[in-house]
């Protein structure tokens, strides 16, 4: 197979690590990083992690390329810059139940160096966020396709 759309190569790194994220706290879930062949070619980015939280904990997650947001949504004044939203359920030990976010994103780094892409998870509810408590993983994996 030849031309635009071709799969280069594939990246994936799993991280099982569990992790209490206070209120207010920030913590960065799985990191990967990638060398493009060409700076024209695109990065498809893959994110699947697993999160629970005690009562009224809510935040949300941010993809990074080094150290900038992508794939979100416009910035306000008030709002961060969101990859995607999650939310436990206003119950007493959602730790116990864990949720898994999916997400998706094509980026365009326009390099051929080494970038290292990261997912984090902003806490801003009053209980902790809790990350693979069931020891069930989280995964991102980068797909370099041929522009």
């Amino acid at each position: 197979i030849s031309g635009a759309g071709k799969i280069l190569q594939i990246l994936q790194n799993t991280s099982t690590n569990t992790d209490a994220i206070g209120s207010n706290a920030t913590s960065t879930i799985v990191t990967q990083a990638i060398t493009p062949s060409s700076s024209s070619n695109k990065i498809l980015i893959f994110v699947s992690i697993n999160i629970g939280g005690d009562n009224n904990s809510y935040g949300y997650g941010q993809i990074k390329r080094g150290s900038t947001v992508i794939g979100a949504g416009a910035t306000s004044s008030s709002r961060p810059l969101v990859s995607f939203g999650i939310m436990s359920a206003l119950n007493a030990n959602f730790d116990y139940r864990m949720a898994n976010h999916n997400f998706t994103f094509l980026d365009s780094p326009s390099t051929t160096s080494a970038t290292a892409y990261k997912i984090t998870f902003a806490n801003q509810g009053g209980g902790s966020a809790h990350v693979q408590y069931q020891n069930t993983p989280s995964t991102m994996v980068l797909m370099e396709i041929l522009a």
